[in-house]
């Protein structure tokens, strides 16, 4: 999970990932829960929980954005 605040760099990872799932046709997003940020990817309907950008990284490469922050 991320901090609550997120430092620039992470807010820019965060926006060039969500631009590339909207690539591919999924959404990325975040909400606050117990003070900390979590992140989803929605697509069809489905929503796939995720605890970094790390993570969401790694997701974007298996649905076929190999090159996303490359």
């Amino acid at each position: 999970m991320t901090p609550l605040h997120p430092t620039h760099a992470a807010e820019r990872d965060f926006k060039r990932l969500q631009a590339a799932f909207k690539q591919h046709g999924h959404t990325l997003g975040r909400s606050q829960h117990n003070k900390q940020v979590r992140y989803f990817v929605s697509a069809w309907g489905f929503c796939k929980h995720l605890h970094s950008l790390e993570e969401a990284q790694a997701f974007l490469q298996q649905i076929g954005g190999e090159h996303a922050g490359s």
